[in-house]
């Protein structure tokens, strides 16, 4: 199509919303102090009437108002006020589009008071794209600028768009249902609109002409549709969902994958570097590939004797020395799969098999409370009244009043409510543990919790199972994980949490020339312990002890990328000043570190026979509950293998530290013992008596097979010192001085680590530290990035 955008929707025939008069009109005042997103704009100067009733009277020949030939028709005079405040221009970046891209779409103003008559062009624009990334880019573009629009305007749109001579709603007279009435058009304004409130689409509409009203009414009127169709609409648009991680919204899966894993250039003499980087954990290796592809050589030393860090996979071997198939991962077992998950999105591109994990909401679940034991299948009400008024009561004070606005807003492609939103918990919970924030929203509904009922939650948590373990985190932190959706729709790796590490080692494809995969360079060394480093004239002098020939040795490398978390970076004494050695790290970044809170985690797992889990009865997939061993998930067998995999023992944050001084021996010892006690009760209820069974034959399985045990407690090992950084009360500034130190250059070493993020325990942060590490590389060696790139982007 030849015709240019702004031909395609008409402007409303208010000069001041021409688009050719617009750069010269008077620009709106602040009405409420600040920017985008949190600032307000009256726009009712630049709208030629001091207020939106006066405007709505005294200009109706302007076709803003309701034509008072239409007044008879049923109209309200409260359909006609509409509001002028608006916001002012958003920036239009990845973070507030929601995705990654390299340039905008749509052609947007300098000017606060061009911005309607922008938003009528691009929509004209829209219209010419063909299904694909750009298309879905300026929707969202458009919505971005559509929720900074006051109602006045959001009229003058809508009314435009209805009285349009190229009908680009297409068929309007056909159902919103009906796959063949799309148009890129009405699905924006059907987009909008659904999560729109009935009562101001209504008040939009009403305020529209006649022939507008009679084109947009089916789209328009969608909040007030039956559910089914509502439902029908946000499937519809879900890929259009904004799922970055609340805390930095940045698309680091679509900037990976569009620039091919490429950070960035460097001049040649920058691939002449020698980089060393301590820890083959994600962030390590991810580093390492991402260097690779820039035509860097890196040294990656590991500690341990295979890469993975806390995401390394486990397999035995029988009798003969096979290796079994099952693996068994002492670290992360499970992955959310939203957009924002970076890391998932590797084991995507390499294809690798993975199932649904089974969290309490898609399995039998036994809960054992106290001394009793109650069974719940998915999508069945709890079993017993404590425990549905518990989930009822979770809902009212912790779901519907908080987190369905900050979702709806999410939905909507929001990013200024959202934003406003969270800012706002932020402030209100920084300084709360979860428990008391979880208590507070309690009693603003009127709700007073019994102790058994927090015992009840204890064990029921949120999503995944126990929870008793995470009570005196920050409030802060637990939203981050309901928000971003973390503890969603997860998924197993079948072949281990690190496949998607151990693949990208041996991949070669899209490699510069002459450069061979980090497997082929024999790049990483395992089994060699970092014991110190220092900076003398401007070059690392990194000593290492080689725990196979227990040989001590040191070298010397030109830059240094510490892969390692908070707690070995201060025993490594790296924080702060070092005798013999120029600094490492900032004042303000090295006392983040030694401030982080870095939480235990304990797992204890079994590999069982499947014979094993029929011998008495239906076992349940999933055990909680408020006692010592929190979490306990079956993993059935896989195709081709005998053995499931009973993670037994899952303890987190607070309840890790009470199992230090128990051997995994006796752990289990306690874990069978508790199973029976429980279960040698008569229940009340002879229909409760599946329950009973399902534990003792939980119970028989593990006995017979406690000799088939792999165990970790991070907490205990030197160079862990816990599983994950979790924020106490109090601590949201000093996780932003984390984060920050890696979006700005630095002379010293670099700090990549998923313990540095607001994602601590989430793989995802681990790929956003590397890449922001590399680009840390790149910026301070003169290379270049690409548009849009991280680094760049303001993001606190």
């Amino acid at each position: 199509m030849t015709r240019s955008s702004s031909a395609l929707i008409p402007a409303a025939s208010d000069t001041l919303l021409d688009p050719g008069k617009l750069e010269a009109a008077k620009e709106p005042s602040v009405k409420i102090n600040g920017g985008w997103p949190s600032g307000r704009i009256d726009l009712a100067a630049s709208l030629g009437a001091q207020s939106a009733d006066r405007y709505m009277r005294t200009r109706p020949g302007l076709s803003i108002g309701v034509p008072p030939s239409e007044k008879s028709h049923g109209m309200s005079p409260a359909h006609a006020a509409l509001g002028t405040e608006g916001r002012p221009l958003p920036p239009v970046t990845p973070q507030t589009v929601g995705r990654y891209f390299k340039q905008q779409v749509g052609v947007w103003p300098s000017k606060r008071v061009a911005l309607c008559a922008a938003v009528n062009e691009n929509l004209g624009k829209l219209a010419t794209l063909k299904e694909g990334p750009q298309q879905e880019q300026l929707h969202l573009e458009i919505t971005l600028h559509w929720h900074c629009l006051c109602e006045v305007e959001k009229r003058a749109v809508l009314n435009a768009l209805g009285t349009s001579p190229n009908n680009l709603l297409g068929d309007t007279s056909r159902p919103a249902a009906d796959e063949s009435a799309r148009t890129p058009v009405r699905d924006w304004l059907e987009h909008t609109a659904v999560f729109e409130t009935p009562e101001r689409a209504t008040r939009l509409l009403s305020a529209c002409s006649s022939e507008a009203r009679e084109r947009l009414g089916k789209s328009l009127i969608l909040p007030t549709s039956e559910r089914d169709l509502v439902a029908m609409l946000k499937d519809r648009f879900v890929n259009l969902r904004n799922t970055m991680p609340v805390d930095h919204m940045y698309d680091y899966t679509g900037f990976l994958w569009d620039n091919h894993r490429v950070c960035g250039t460097l001049p040649e003499e920058a691939k002449k570097l020698k980089v060393c980087i301590a820890g083959g954990g994600p962030s390590g290796i991810i580093a390492g590939d991402l260097f690779n592809r820039l035509g860097v050589n890196v040294h990656i030393k590991e500690q341990h004797s295979q890469i993975g860090g806390r995401m390394r996979t486990e397999r035995m071997t029988d009798s003969n020395g096979r290796e079994s198939p099952t693996p068994i991962q002492p670290g992360a077992m499970r992955f959310h799969t939203t957009r924002g998950n970076a890391y998932w999105s590797i084991a995507k591109h390499y294809e690798l098999p993975h199932r649904p994990f089974p969290n309490p909401s898609t399995v039998t679940t036994a809960y054992i409370i106290g001394n009793k034991v109650e069974l719940a299948a998915p999508g069945v009400p709890a079993p017993n009244e404590v425990m549905q008024k518990v989930a009822a009561d979770v809902n009212a004070a912790l779901v519907e009043t908080m987190l369905l606005p900050v979702t709806a807003a999410r939905d909507a492609g929001n990013t200024a409510e959202f934003r406003e939103l969270c800012d706002k918990y932020k402030e209100e919970f920084d300084g709360k543990t979860f428990a008391a924030g979880l208590e507070s929203l309690l009693e603003k509904q009127g709700i007073k919790w019994s102790e058994e009922e927090w015992d009840v939650f204890r064990a029921t948590g949120i999503g995944v199972g126990g929870y008793g373990g995470y009570m005196g985190t920050g409030f802060l932190e637990e939203f981050r994980f309901l928000v971003d959706e973390r503890l969603e729709g997860h998924q197993q790796l079948l072949g281990g949490a690190d496949a998607p590490l151990r693949k990208m080692i041996a991949d070669e494809k899209g490699l510069p020339d002459g450069v061979e995969s980090l497997e082929k360079q024999g790049a990483i060394q395992v089994n060699v312990e970092i014991t110190g480093v220092k900076k003398i004239d401007g070059r690392y002098h990194v000593s290492s002890l080689n725990k196979e020939t227990n040989e001590s040795s040191t070298d010397i490398y030109d830059e240094f990328v510490f892969a390692g978390g908070p707690t070995e970076a201060k025993r490594l004494g790296l924080t702060g000043h070092q005798e013999g050695s120029e600094s490492l790290m900032p004042v303000e970044f090295g006392s983040a570190m030694e401030k982080a809170n870095v939480v235990g985690a304990t797992k204890l797992a079994i590999k069982v026979p499947k014979k094993f889990l029929g011998e008495h009865g239906q076992l349940p997939g999933n055990l909680q509950t408020n006692a010592q061993f929190q979490q306990s998930y079956l993993t059935p067998p896989m195709e081709g293998s005998d053995n499931a995999v009973w993670y037994t023992s899952y303890t987190l944050g607070d309840n890790a530290p009470k199992m230090a001084a128990i051997p995994p021996e006796e752990q289990l010892t306690n874990f069978v013992k508790k199973l029976r006690d429980v279960a040698s009760q008569s229940p009340a209820d002879q229909s409760d008596q599946a329950a009973y069974e399902g534990l003792r034959g939980i119970a028989y399985a593990v006995e017979q097979n406690k000799d088939r045990f792999s165990y970790a407690h991070w907490g205990l090992e030197k160079h862990f010192g816990g599983a994950f950084k979790m924020d106490e009360p109090n601590q949201l500034n000093n996780t932003r001085e984390l984060w920050s130190a890696l979006l700005k250059p630095t002379d010293g070493a670099i700090f990549i680590n998923e313990e540095n993020t607001f994602e601590g325990g989430f793989a995802s942060g681990a790929v956003a530290a590397a890449i922001n590490g590399t680009q840390q590389f790149i910026v301070k060696h003169g290379g270049e990035l690409p548009p849009n790139s991280p680094f760049d982007q303001e993001r606190l």
